[in-house]
């Protein structure tokens, strides 16, 4: 997650977190942004068809900087080619969030999470969350860029909403310090209006721990609503128990009823996505205090909620802290990031091939970190499924965020193109288009 210097070398992620968020805490709060952007577009973001000098820009790429003073919305436009250029920096209205998160502590400059941000389906509308603010923005995506729709409280002050997912005109929330999940309707000017009753609880097994919660997502047919949580409630021993909580959400309010806890197949699951078919793949860390390996599972869901694990062992990603997740809209392959720590345990993407049957086989693990980054975190794919791109957030003095440009080919592999800079320190989340 960690701008690489020589001194962290060696050291594992979470030996460093410690260090690095100590000296991103003292830098200006300002330095998170580059100072472009002062609540109004900065540069310009082509919409599908225009260019950029001598390239076609087919795409947009969002993410955002977590700046505790002023969080902004950083777009990229996506080429034809797969590159990307940097183009509107504009405030979401909110601020971003920082505290000691699972695995990044003391004081973590990033969102440790998947889901920060969330595009509605159609691709017109675009949502973030302000983990420091406890609010979320909405912005309304025009063939000129963003522009700020609306604002709205997600819960108490402090909740730290740190996770986002829509269907329909559905966007819910999950509020990490609360252990809260709340829900809003959104019209298609990007207005948010909450929903009665869709405030509700993750299970009384859920650790006390603040940022235990990881991520929410809606299933593909919007009937259920899934959180992840890196642990219960003790600590230890870490099994996995009770570690993923489901919500039934009722057809005509919109609102979920109580949760229902499940079992993951190892201690901590994380980051998640959906696959055509509707089968949840996750990934899984294994602990939270000494790197060490994880592994993808698939879950099948069903409409009353139920989560049941598919197939045998869960397959390992040969990579240290699996957290991301990312599957084409084919169905045919899947990707887990492993975030990684610096060397020897360097970051990494496993590429998976993912069956009709929602069986998981290891095609690739990436050999390709960069040397200027300690860490990779949230990853999306192009809408045509030919480009994965994965975020390497910077947080060292002087440093900056990166976006890993990887090509897809027919068989699944990546191959590295290249990567972009990004104004943001710690940004977090990554969506496109």
């Amino acid at each position: 997650m960690f701008g690489l210097s020589h001194r962290t070398k060696g050291l594992s992620r979470f030996a460093v977190l410690a260090v690095l968020a100590i000296a991103a805490l003292a830098l200006p709060a300002s330095a998170a942004a580059t100072g472009k952007g002062s609540g109004h577009g900065h540069g310009s973001t082509h919409g599908k068809g225009g260019s950029h000098g001598a390239k076609q820009v087919v795409g947009v790429l969002y993410t955002e900087t977590n700046d505790p003073m002023n969080n902004q919305v950083v777009a990229f436009n996506r080429h034809a080619d797969g590159s990307l250029t940097q183009g509107q920096v504009i405030s979401t209205g909110g601020t971003g969030g920082q505290q000691a998160q699972p695995g990044c502590a003391p004081t973590c400059p990033i969102l440790d999470t998947q889901g920060e941000l969330a595009l509605a389906a159609g691709g017109h509308l675009l949502f973030a969350v302000n983990a420091g603010s406890s609010t979320v923005s909405s912005f309304r995506i025009t063939n000129h860029g963003l522009t700020l729709a609306d604002q709205q409280s997600t819960g108490l002050a402090g909740s730290f909403p740190n996770s986002l997912t829509t269907n329909g005109h559905l966007l819910y929330v999950l509020n990490s310090n609360t252990h809260t999940i709340t829900g809003f309707r959104f019209s298609s000017k990007g207005k948010l209006t909450p929903i009665s009753g869709s405030t509700q609880s993750l299970t009384t097994a859920t650790s006390d721990l603040p940022g235990a919660p990881r991520q929410i997502g809606f299933d593909n047919n919007g009937k259920v609503l899934v959180v992840t949580l890196l642990s219960s409630a003790p600590l230890m021993p870490a099994d996995g128990t009770s570690s993923i909580d489901t919500f039934v959400v009722n057809k005509h309010t919109g609102a979920p009823g109580n949760a229902t806890a499940y079992n993951a197949t190892t201690p901590y699951p994380f980051g998640f996505a959906f696959d055509p078919r509707n089968d949840l793949v996750m990934s899984q860390v294994t602990s939270l205090t000494v790197p060490g390996k994880g592994d993808a599972q698939t879950y099948s869901v069903t409409r009353s909620g139920n989560v049941t694990a598919i197939g045998g062992s869960p397959a390992a990603t040969n990579g240290t802290a699996p957290c991301w997740v990312a599957i084409t809209n084919s169905g045919r392959f899947a990707y887990v990031v492993n975030t990684g720590g610096g060397a020897p345990t360097e970051s990494t993407v496993t590429a998976f091939k993912l069956s009709p049957h929602g069986l998981l086989t290891q095609i690739q693990v990436t050999s390709d970190a960069l040397s200027s980054q300690f860490a990779k975190t949230d990853v999306t794919l192009s809408s045509d499924g030919r480009y994965l791109y994965v975020l390497a957030p910077g947080l060292m003095p002087g440093g900056q965020s990166n976006i890993d440009e990887y090509k897809v080919a027919n068989n699944g592999h990546l191959s590295l193109m290249g990567d972009v800079a990004s104004p943001g320190l710690g940004d977090s989340g990554l969506v496109g288009q």
